[in-house]
């Protein structure tokens, strides 16, 4: 018995280690990716002539849900639907995490006055109806998505229209 327990912790110390290292690795190249996404977010502002805060808003936050969109999607097909809005919640809730953390470290207070009522109104209706279309049924129908669709293009075209 303690023979196999030595060949365990010498197979976890080799993960453990391996693991770790692929850690390191992946959490440099999302550093270094993120530099690259902030200058190259400049550079299309400037270029477009529209402000980086649009760019931001429209552009990298789909690319920051990417893996939400994957994992959701994989959810849906394989009929784990549960899996889809677990994620889903949780990575909205995360969000809310990240912008609390994010203005401590800041160490400054951000002046959101700039940003708009506006995006605080469709934001806070996109929550409300999806709240109201989740708990009227248990679930949220192919028309109530659709809805919602409609709330997030009301926002995208108004951030186009209305800077």
């Amino acid at each position: 018995m303690k023979k196999e327990q030595k060949e365990e912790k010498k197979i976890f110390s080799k993960h453990f280690f391996e693991d770790a290292v692929e850690l390191l690795l992946a959490s440099t190249i999302i550093f270094l990716a993120s530099r690259h996404i902030v200058t190259e977010t400049e550079y299309f502002s400037s270029m477009l002539k529209v402000s980086q805060f649009l760019i931001s808003i429209i552009i990298l936050s789909i690319g920051t849900n990417l893996p939400e969109i994957s994992l959701t999607f994989k959810a849906i097909v394989s009929k784990k639907n549960e899996v889809a809005l677990g994620d889903y919640l949780g990575s909205a809730s995360a969000n809310t995490l990240l912008f609390g953390l994010f203005t401590l470290l800041n160490g400054k207070r951000v002046n959101v006055s700039v940003y708009s009522f506006r995006i605080l109104l469709l934001t806070l209706l996109g929550l409300g109806v999806f709240y109201l279309f989740s708990r009227s049924k248990n679930e949220i129908s192919k028309k109530e998505g659709k809805i919602l669709l409609l709330i997030y293009l009301l926002f995208v075209v108004s951030q186009v229209l209305f800077p």
